[in-house]
């Protein structure tokens, strides 16, 4: 495998797993007794468009992700950006702890190779990122068709980038099905213009593998979650959402103390619930199939 599908490999997964406070007060907000309530009647939403943020303490380093997009279920479109830079931080780091020039990793020190986009329209799936640049034909800016066969001919995993649009992010909703004790209302906040709930309450990763289980859903996102919290040998996990009026989610946080793999907190927010979602395909004189991409040595 060459060190650019070695990187592709290690990378993009993370994108697939990737493919989301004023005060005020409502005398008709909903009393909510249990998560699954919320998880249920935002799973329910036909469209929206969501942000995710990831922070992760690795020693005196710190990992951030970052991803925006939206989903249309009824018309099965979906978009999603991906923001990886601060890894170019990281590898700057290592390129000068071990002499290595600027750029001397084929460019991974810039920010700019760290980003990925991502389009599902229907039953096709379209990828452009500044790490395909050496792999595209000229002139060409996007790949589409099957993702998961191109990556088993070219040594580069990209099949969950591909499945990104079945990986929605509304499967992050099954972790509150492991809800556990009491449920703390903390207040009445605005969370994107929209007036909820704050609630705080504890989540058990036991109960939450066992409820995911049960369901079609729980796929990456919350498998993933649940096993880095085993690992770390955590018995709960603290988490704050924030509920509108109409039971759906609007935000939330986990956030994860551990002493093998550092601190790290998981925040997403859905919103614009029920709005159109603009989903444009690129132009196809930008794209090249799956079959075009071109190893590099």
């Amino acid at each position: 495998m060459t060190r650019r599908a070695l990187l592709l490999f290690l990378v993009l997964p993370l994108a697939g797993a990737m493919l989301l406070a004023g005060c005020a007060g409502s005398a008709s907000a909903p009393v909510v007794e249990d998560l699954a309530q919320v998880a249920d009647a935002s799973r329910d939403a036909e469209t929206a468009s969501f942000s995710l943020r990831v922070e992760q303490e690795l020693g005196d380093r710190s990992l951030s992700i970052a991803a925006d997009g939206a989903f249309d279920t009824p018309e099965k479109r979906a978009r999603l950006s991906v923001d990886l830079s601060s890894l170019a931080t990281i590898f700057a780091q290592f390129d000068k702890a071990f002499g290595v020039p600027a750029g001397g990793l084929e460019g991974l020190d810039d920010p700019a190779k760290w980003k990925v986009e991502a389009i599902q329209d229907g039953t096709k799936v379209y990828l452009s990122s500044p790490l395909l640049e050496g792999a595209l034909p000229k002139g060409k800016t996007w790949v589409s068709g099957d993702l998961e066969k191109l990556g088993k001919g070219q040594g580069i995993d990209l099949g969950q980038v591909g499945a990104f649009g079945e990986s929605d992010p509304r499967e992050a909703l099954d972790i509150l099905r492991g809800f556990s004790g009491d449920l703390e209302q903390v207040g009445r906040e605005s969370v994107r213009g929209v007036d909820t709930t704050h609630y705080r309450a504890t989540l058990d990763p036991e109960k939450i593998a066992a409820e995911v289980g049960k369901s079609k859903g729980g796929g990456d996102l919350v498998g993933g979650l649940v096993d880095q919290v085993k690992q770390a040998g955590l018995r709960e996990i603290p988490v704050d959402v924030w509920v509108d009026d109409d039971m759906l989610l609007r935000r939330l946080e986990l956030k994860v103390s551990s002493t093998q793999s550092g601190d790290a907190t998981f925040t997403m927010e859905l919103y614009d619930y029920g709005e159109p979602v603009d989903v444009t395909p690129p132009p196809a004189d930008q794209v090249a199939d799956a079959s075009q991409l071109r190893t590099t040595k």
